[in-house]
C-alpha cells in the first residue's frame, strides 16, 4: 500500500507541473548564496512554483531561481523576487505581473547538513519536496508534499497528495489535505498529531506507545494489519486523530511484530 501511495504521488507531482508550466520555458536561472546560522529561518512566499531542498558539504546555502515564461519575451519586468536577510533569518518572496500565469518561480534550495533551519513554505500552486535535517511548515492551496525532516508544526494542502517522515517530532502536528492521499511515518511523537483528507487513504506509521482514534465514513481500517470494523479508540502516552470521509486508513505501530 505505501509503495503505491508512492506512485500515485509521484503521478501527481508530474501532473501539477505540467498545469503550472503549459506553454512555458525556462527563460532565466539565477543563482544567490547566503551564511546563516544553525537554526535559521528560510521563508518562502510564493504563488506559481515548487520548492525543493536538500543538503550538501558546503557550509552555506545556495538559492537557484529557476524562472519558467514566455521564452521570446524573457523575464516580465514587473516580476519582483525579493530575497531579504533580516538577522539571521531569510525571507524570499515573490511579487507576480497581474498575469501570474504567465510565469512561475521554482526555487532549488541546497542547505549544509545538520542545520537545523526552519524551511517555512507558504504557496497557492507547487509541490514542496524537502530532504534535511530541518524543522518545517507548509501551507498550500495545489500542491504535493514529499518531506523528510526532523519535525514539522503543520503540513496542509487544499489538494494534493502529503508523504512525510518525521525523525523526532517536537509538539503538536497538524497533516491535512481536502483531496488526496497521506502517508505519514513519525519515529518519536510526545504531543497530539491530528492527519485529515477529506477524500484520500491514509497510511500512518506510529510509535507503538502512541494512542489513537481513527474513523472513516467510508472505507475500510486496519490496524496492524488486522481489519477493524468500525471506528477505533486506543489510549497511549501521546495521541493521534486519523480522520478520513471518503478513503481507507492503515495504522502500524513501530515496534509491534
Amino acid at each position: 500500500m505505501k509503495q503505491e501511495m508512492f506512485v500515485l504521488s509521484a503521478a501527481c507531482l508530474i501532473a501539477s507541473c505540467v498545469v503550472i508550466r503549459v506553454n512555458q520555458d525556462l527563460v532565466e536561472v539565477r543563482t544567490e548564496d547566503y551564511e546563516l546560522t544553525k537554526g535559521s529561518e528560510i521563508n518562502f512566499q510564493n504563488t506559481n512554483g515548487d520548492l525543493e531542498v536538500t543538503e550538501w558539504e558546503s557550509d552555506f546555502v545556495q538559492i537557484e531561481t529557476l524562472i519558467y515564461g514566455d521564452s521570446s519575451v524573457g523575464v516580465p519586468e514587473d516580476l519582483d523576487i525579493h530575497f531579504e536577510k533580516m538577522g539571521e533569518n531569510l525571507s524570499v518572496l515573490v511579487d507576480y505581473p497581474d498575469k501570474i500565469f504567465g510565469c512561475s518561480v521554482d526555487f532549488a534550495v541546497r542547505i549544509p547538513y545538520n542545520s537545523d533551519y526552519i524551511v517555512v513554505n507558504n504557496t497557492q500552486n507547487g509541490d514542496t519536496f524537502i530532504d534535511g535535517d530541518v524543522f518545517v511548515e507548509v501551507f498550500a492551496s495545489n500542491g504535493d508534499m514529499q518531506i523528510s525532516a526532523i519535525s514539522a508544526n503543520g503540513l496542509v494542502s487544499s489538494n494534493g497528495d502529503i508523504m512525510v517522515e518525521l525523525s523526532e517530532q517536537k509538539g503538536s502536528l497538524e497533516i491535512s489535505t481536502s483531496n488526496g492521499d497521506i502517508s505519514a511515518s513519525l519515529i518519536v511523537l510526545n504531543d497530539l498529531m491530528k492527519i485529515e483528507s477529506s477524500n484520500g487513504d491514509i497510511l500512518v506509521n506510529i510509535p507503538v506507545n502512541t494512542g489513537f482514534e481513527i474513523s472513516t465514513g467510508n472505507g475500510d481500517i486496519s490496524v496492524d494489519g488486522l481489519e477493524i470494523d468500525e471506528s477505533f479508540f486506543i489510549d497511549g502516552d501521546s495521541m493521534a486523530s486519523i480522520v478520513t470521509a471518503n478513503g481507507d486508513i492503515a495504522i502500524r505501530r513501530i515496534g509491534v511484530l
